[in-house]
């Protein structure tokens, strides 16, 4: 069962006045550096979310719940590929490195290990490039499906209705191609794990720049944090995005 606690909230009110007196070159860093993070924040949950937490082992329920987390890990890793791009564009990178990286404790040696940390992942820019934004050319995808001595019958896992239907066999072809193509040998649980960890230090990162960026260079030291109430909200770690869902038949639909 899900468990909930209340949550604060609070707001932090920039003045248009503020935001006018950034250069067009601020105005988009600003901007841009929010959406990433609300982009990867959001996907950053989702992975943690999507990955089964139950101890049924039967293929039909614990299947679908990894494929829906590693269509999530191949768009994490497709968006933070695109936030590094960002992040490196001339824009963004003299705004961070005169106005804001100056104030932020080790800014340079942040930005630098962060950089090293995407690097490291050789998997970001052709999962980009594959899975995560386009569909499969038959020249990727030739040799996943080629029978060899180790297939095994296909399954399709079917309800009564379409949202619970699965085709098995197609997403073994996808996680064959990003196993291969990710090059590590990883499971593929192992892998969005992997995904969440980057996204931690990206997202982490960003947060950092983001109040900096508010702090000292729009507001100056003068922005303060407005509580505006509670909110209900389930424990990070309890919840869970499930593949089978109980829906009314159509004919039971008025």
């Amino acid at each position: 069962m899900t468990k909930h606690r209340s949550v604060e909230m609070f707001e932090v009110r920039i003045p248009v006045d503020a935001v006018k007196r950034l250069t067009q070159e601020q105005r988009y860093t600003y901007y841009v550096l929010g959406h990433m993070f609300n982009e990867l924040m959001c996907l950053q949950k989702l992975c943690g979310f999507a990955l089964p937490k139950h101890e049924d082992m039967r293929p039909a329920r614990r299947r679908p719940e990894l494929a829906q987390a590693m269509l999530l890990f191949r768009l994490a890793s497709s968006k933070a590929w695109e936030a590094k791009l960002a992040l490196d564009s001339k824009e963004v990178s003299q705004t961070l490195t005169k106005m804001v990286l100056p104030h932020v404790e080790g800014g340079a040696d942040r930005r630098k290990a962060l950089n090293d940390r995407i690097s490291s992942a050789k998997w970001l820019g052709p999962l980009r490039n594959g899975l995560g934004f386009h569909a499969p050319k038959f020249s990727e995808w030739d040799e996943h499906i080629t029978p060899t001595s180790e297939w095994v019958d296909d399954v399709l896992y079917v309800g009564r209705q379409s949202g619970n239907v699965f085709y098995e066999a197609a997403e073994a072809i996808a996680q064959a191609w990003t196993l291969k193509t990710c090059a590590v040998g990883e499971q593929p649980d192992s892998l969005v794990e992997q995904m969440i960890a980057l996204l931690v230090e990206f997202t982490n990162y960003l947060a950092e720049v983001i109040g900096v960026f508010v702090a000292h260079v729009i507001l100056v030291d003068i922005g303060k944090m407005k509580p505006i109430g509670k909110t209900l909200a389930p424990e990070f770690g309890s919840v869970a995005i499930p593949f089978w869902t109980s829906m009314p038949l159509q004919d039971d639909v008025p």
